[in-house]
Formats: C-alpha cells, sequence, structure tokens
C-alpha cells in the first residue's frame, strides 16, 4: 500500500476548547493533543517547531528527519475522534535529487504512528490514504504503510 499521510484516532483528552460570552469559538481544541504528540516526537531527538494554531479549527506545527520537513495538522474529526494530516512539505530541488524520499516518508509516518500507539490516550488508531480519504470512501489500515 502507498504512504497513508491521514490518521484518524480517539484521544482520552479534556475538550480545551475556548468560546467567548456568545458562544463563537476562539480557540479549537486539541491543542493539548498536539502538545502530546510534539512532546513525544522530541523525547526521540526529532526537532520540532513550536505549535501554532492553524486558521479556526486547529493545529499544527513541523517535525525533521533527515533534512525533510514534515507539516502536522490536527484537527477534531467525526464522532469524537481526531484527524493528523502528516504530509511532507513541498521540498522544491530536493524532490528531483533526493533518493531517499520514500524512505523518509515512512520513517516519518512510522514515527508517528509509534508515538500514538504506544500512548493509552490514543486508540482506534486508523491510516487513510489521502485521495482515498479525500471522496469519503477510505478504508483505514492499522499502520500508515
Amino acid at each position: 500500500m502507498a504512504n497513508c499521510t491521514h490518521v484518524t484516532f480517539n484521544a482520552d483528552s479534556p475538550n480545551d476548547a475556548q468560546w467567548d460570552e456568545s458562544g463563537v469559538l476562539l480557540v479549537p481544541s486539541g491543542e493539548g493533543i498536539t502538545s502530546v504528540i510534539r512532546a513525544s516526537l522530541v523525547d526521540n531527538n526529532i526537532q520540532c517547531s513550536n505549535i501554532l494554531q492553524r486558521s479556526f479549527y486547529g493545529w499544527e506545527f513541523d517535525f525533521c528527519i533527515d533534512s525533510m520537513n514534515f507539516f502536522c495538522v490536527l484537527q477534531a474529526y467525526e464522532s469524537g475522534q481526531w484527524l493528523l494530516i502528516c504530509e511532507l512539505r513541498n521540498c522544491g530541488w530536493r524532490d528531483i535529487f533526493f533518493s531517499k524520499r520514500g524512505d523518509t516518508m515512512s520513517t516519518g509516518l512510522n514515527l508517528i504512528h509509534q508515538v500514538l500507539s504506544l500512548d493509552s490516550r490514543f486508540s482506534n488508531i486508523r491510516w487513510h490514504c489521502r485521495e482515498q480519504f479525500e471522496k469519503g470512501g477510505s478504508i483505514g489500515s492499522k499502520t500508515p504503510t
């Protein structure tokens, strides 16, 4: 199977969203979950950017393996689940010359899978390929590749 970059999962985590007095969402939920994932990567000696709010709906950060940058976005999904999208950033000329791009992609996705799988707060972990996920017909697998 091709590398699957979308993972859905359940998380045992409090709702950390913030609303104003009139019920308008100010800060989306998921920052705590994103912090846990990022901290686990850092604990594995992976260089990560700071966490930033992604528009009105989620959280994002980058991490780097073998000089390749991964872009991760976490957002609420359906039925209490979360969606984490983890893809390589556009690398420009490196895509042409970097022969280990596929290996690096697999390494990064497997690392995210390990982080989610080894933390008891996360369950029902299912990986999806982007094209299938966007069509709504994705059958998730238990591994990213």
